[in-house]
């Protein structure tokens, strides 16, 4: 007969079990009490599944000490993750301790303990201390250590009291934050992409740092050349200011009515300036015979394409080539033909002097427009002097 009890046809007079116990819950492997019933049904009936199987089953890590931990998980699958020794789940460092005071008390003083692969640098490195929902941030100020057994601890020495700034002691598991100090600012000359912490303030900015300037910037630590100041440049003007760098085409002369109706009676004047206004008149004309004569010539350079010459191809066979020069600008010889230097063996002109690219020695200097040139060639080249 069926002898297990959790069957419904379960006989407790049977004393050989014959395969016919007929097991009623809930079939469905989605759902929690299909894990927790105990066996598995042997009816796989949606009527039965309505009534037995209640809650989803969510699989996870059920521990709290684990990284991965999650409240709502009903079912461990055993995938637990767990920080290293000396860290916390996001690899920041915590506090720890080997000495047995510090175990039992913690730190109260001004240092602490970390885990041995710590490493800062006295006076630079920032760090920030989590522990009870407050947060500091203090610059390493000394080292030490403790080594007991398998156990090695960095002392970490801060500018304060840890006691006194968080209310007790700091424990073993309170969060350190390692940051890298520098300016924040991307305005900064000096600003630091990899900070993440400004603890001394100290980003430094450019700009003008002369007052008598209109750009004047009092914030500025570095002057960058950029001060100016507007007005009129003319010594000759009434409102001349000696400390402007750009004329603000406002110069003036400033008379009074006595002056003004003197310069009205004075023919000599008059007439002096009825002849800059005629010179100016004249200046006029002749600009405009410039603007013409410039227009003329822009459009013969256009059609001549100057940078056409040069645009030649010359097929050098190996030894002795007669080659043209025809660019319409002298040149250096051996920067001319640097291109192909590893293939010329010798250049020479008609005057004897020549160039030798593997000893450097160029007596003819210049190649000259219109000119011509023996070269001999190692190998075969195709080659074009470009302008």
């Amino acid at each position: 007969g069926c002898i297990n009890p959790m069957a419904i046809n379960f006989d407790p007079n049977a004393n050989l079990d014959d395969g016919s116990c007929l097991l009623i819950g809930c079939s469905d492997s989605t759902y929690l009490e299909y894990y927790n019933q105990g066996f598995i049904p042997s009816i796989n009936d949606e009527q039965n599944n309505e009534v037995f199987c209640q809650n989803v089953a969510i699989f996870g890590c059920m521990d709290q000490a684990a990284c991965n931990y999650s409240p709502n998980v009903n079912i461990d699958d055993y995938s637990c993750l767990y920080p290293n020794d000396g860290f916390d789940c996001d690899n920041n460092f915590v506090s720890m301790s080997c000495h047995p005071y510090h175990e039992s008390n913690g730190y109260h003083d001004n240092f602490f303990g970390v885990h041995s692969s710590f490493s800062f640098q006295n006076n630079e490195t920032i760090i920030n201390i989590s522990q009870g929902g407050i947060n500091h941030t203090f610059q390493v100020v000394g080292s030490g250590g403790y080594s007991e057994g398998d156990c090695n601890v960095n002392y970490v020495y801060l500018p304060g009291d840890l006691s006194d700034i968080f209310g007790s002691p700091i424990m073993d598991g309170a969060r350190i934050e390692v940051y890298t100090d520098g300016c924040l600012d991307s305005l900064a000359i000096n600003y630091n992409e990899n900070a993440d912490y400004d603890f001394h303030g100290s980003c430094l900015f450019s700009g003008c740092m002369s007052e008598w300037a209109d750009n004047y910037d009092e914030l500025a630590d570095e002057d960058d050349g950029s001060c100016y100041r507007e007005g009129c440049t003319s010594d000759w003007a009434d409102n001349y200011d000696s400390l402007a760098t750009i004329n603000n085409n406002f110069c003036m002369i400033q008379f009074n009515q006595q002056e003004y109706e003197g310069i009205l009676t004075d023919d000599s004047l008059l007439s002096s300036l009825q002849e800059q206004i005629d010179n100016l008149s004249y200046i006029q004309s002749q600009y405009n015979v410039v603007l013409n004569a410039y227009s003329i010539i822009e459009n013969q350079l256009e059609q001549c394409q100057p940078g056409a010459y040069g645009q030649i191809t010359l097929e050098l066979k190996e030894g002795w080539n007669m080659i043209g020069y025809n660019l319409i600008f002298a040149s250096n010889v051996a920067e001319k033909i640097s291109e192909i230097e590893s293939d010329v063996e010798l250049v020479k002109d008609n005057n004897g002097k020549f160039y030798w690219p593997g000893f450097g020695y160029n007596s003819i200097g210049n190649f000259t427009p219109g000119h011509g040139y023996f070269i001999k060639m190692y190998n075969d080249r195709d080659f074009i002097f470009e302008p």
